[in-house]
């Protein structure tokens, strides 16, 4: 009887080192074959995956290292800063929330294909406690925004529109027929004056009473 016992606990002790050993590696292949939160034709790349999917424990090196490359990088990345900054310093994070959110209407407005704002919808999804404010402290948001707009002016005009302008229909297009997606953009000459359209916007919605 007590060796019946015996089998059947050593058994069991298996049966649970084989879930523990070959179950882990598959659960984790699972989760990463799994859909990203945002489409990668919207901007969301390997690179940035690496990051966003660092724990909230390295915050501090990553929001460090996110500032002193911000001005150099495309606004999914100001976004993540937004997101991890919020954690510490909401109101720091709800000024970076409406800089990355100007950054990247900026860049949309370079695009060809209107059709791209739709893929900048998608960015609220990474920091649904600032988008939740939005509508709680509208006027928080709102000064928020006026000062992201000042923030603006240390940016450069002719930063690459490159990373949204592929989320629109015109590229999905393109590669259905199995073509180059061209004249993806409009020519650089405008990109000043649709700068200053898009900021001339987010000053009159900050200034809505």
């Amino acid at each position: 009887m007590k060796r019946k016992l015996f089998r059947l606990a050593t058994l069991s002790f298996l049966s649970l080192f084989v879930v523990l050993t070959h179950g882990a590696p598959a659960a984790a292949q699972a989760r990463s074959s799994l859909a990203p939160p945002i489409p990668r034709s919207a901007g969301y790349t390997s690179a940035f995956e690496k990051i966003h999917t660092q724990p909230a424990s390295k915050n501090k090196l990553i929001i460090k290292d996110l500032q002193s490359k911000m001005a150099e990088m495309p606004p999914p990345y100001i976004f993540e800063l937004a997101r991890r900054t919020y954690d510490t310093d909401p109101k720091e994070g709800l000024i970076l929330f409406w800089l990355a959110t100007l950054r990247a209407h900026t860049d949309a407005a370079k695009c060809s294909d209107i059709s791209v704002l739709q893929g900048l919808k998608h960015w609220n999804k990474l920091v649904p406690r600032i988008v939740k404010v939005l509508k709680t402290y509208p006027k928080s948001s709102q000064r928020a925004k006026l000062i992201a707009i000042e923030r603006d002016k240390a940016f450069l005009t002719d930063t690459s529109p490159r990373w949204i302008c592929f989320s629109g229909r015109a590229a999905a297009r393109a590669k259905a027929e199995n073509r180059k997606y061209e004249f993806w953009h409009k020519p650089t000459s405008e990109w000043r004056a649709l700068r200053k359209q898009t900021r001339l916007n987010m000053t009159k919605s900050a200034n809505k009473k």
